[in-house]
Order: C-alpha cells, then sequence, then structure tokens
C-alpha cells in the first residue's frame, strides 16, 4: 500500500463486519485494522458495510438453506428477485455470528466516522438500518 500510495494512486480500503463467525474481538481487530490505515494514509478512501447476503452469493444460499431463517423472513426468500438486504444482513448477523445488529452497525458507524466527510463510503443503501 505504501509503494502504491507513494505512486499518486488513490487507496480504497473495504471493510466489513458481520461475516459468518464474526466476534466482539474480531470486530475489534477489524476497527483497529481501520483505523492504522486511516492514519497511515492520509487520503485513503474507507468503505465500511455490513455484511450483505446478496442474491446468488453464498452468503445469501446460506440463508435461504436455513429452516429457521426461512420462517422467520418468510417463504419468499426462495421465491422473489426482490429483497429486504438490510433484514437479511440481521439474520445473517442473527443466525451466524456471535454478535447482535446492533453492535454490528456500531462498527460501521465508528469505522465511517473515521475519516472526514467525503473519504467514508457505505455499500448498499440503508445499511445501517433495517434488520432485526
Amino acid at each position: 500500500m505504501e509503494l502504491l500510495n507513494g505512486a499518486g494512486v488513490n487507496l480504497h480500503a473495504p471493510i466489513m463486519y458481520g461475516l459468518p463467525g464474526e466476534t466482539r474481538d474480531s470486530m475489534e481487530e477489524t476497527y483497529q485494522f481501520a483505523k492504522f490505515l486511516v492514519g497511515s494514509f492520509p487520503n485513503l478512501k474507507l468503505l465500511a458495510s455490513r455484511a450483505i447476503p446478496l442474491s446468488g452469493s453464498v452468503l445469501f444460499e446460506t440463508l435461504a438453506g436455513n429452516r429457521e431463517v426461512v420462517e422467520e423472513y418468510g417463504e419468499e426468500l426462495k421465491e422473489l428477485d426482490i429483497f429486504d438486504y438490510a433484514r437479511l444482513s440481521g439474520l445473517q448477523t442473527k443466525y451466524y455470528t456471535d454478535v447482535d445488529d446492533g453492535e454490528v452497525k456500531e462498527y460501521v458507524k465508528k469505522s465511517l466516522e473515521l475519516v472526514p466527510e467525503g473519504r467514508a463510503l457505505g455499500f448498499g443503501t440503508n445499511v445501517l438500518e433495517g434488520g432485526n
């Protein structure tokens, strides 16, 4: 990254919270790494988000194959092409991590606050809203 930064390449660092197996410790490690990157590369753009189980992804297929998730979300999870991704992110967190969705949202928010406005980006829409 130092070579790229030194050569004038615009750096983007995407980070994601709420992936399968996520713990409070792993979220804190990710946050500290983001803090290090922002401190080390002043022009870095930081992208932060909850894990978003997009249709066709392994995360989505795992959720769609989980009976409890389908019962909670509804059968339309297997039938429709349009999904409530904020809600799916919440279910992903509930069933496949050791943290709650509020903690994930808080870490996304804290991470985005590390950089000045215009250098902090979130994935998708309403990444901090919805869910369980």
